[in-house]
């Protein structure tokens, strides 16, 4: 049986409205750092959509080269399993 890889992205929506704007990946972050940031178990592998809020955009914005302006846009963490 293969092994299934889960590759997390950041992806943001208009605020008003929901339509889809845009994607990227997180660079350098590992699933134990994504766990602790979002206050997730270990294990969790974090297949869901996760809200990115406030608190968390300092610790994110270290991993995207897209500028998170949450008063623009909601973000989320999602992932794609390959």
């Amino acid at each position: 049986m293969e092994s299934k890889q889960i590759n997390h992205k950041l992806c943001w929506y208009e605020k008003y409205g929901d339509d889809f704007r845009g994607k990227c990946n997180l660079e350098g972050i590992t699933l134990s750092e994504l766990q602790t940031l979002f206050d997730q178990p270990s294990e969790d592998p974090m297949i869901y959509c996760y809200p990115v809020l406030s608190h968390h955009t300092t610790d994110l914005q270290k991993f995207v080269r897209h500028k998170i302006k949450l008063n623009l846009f909601d973000y989320f963490i999602e992932s794609q399993i390959q």
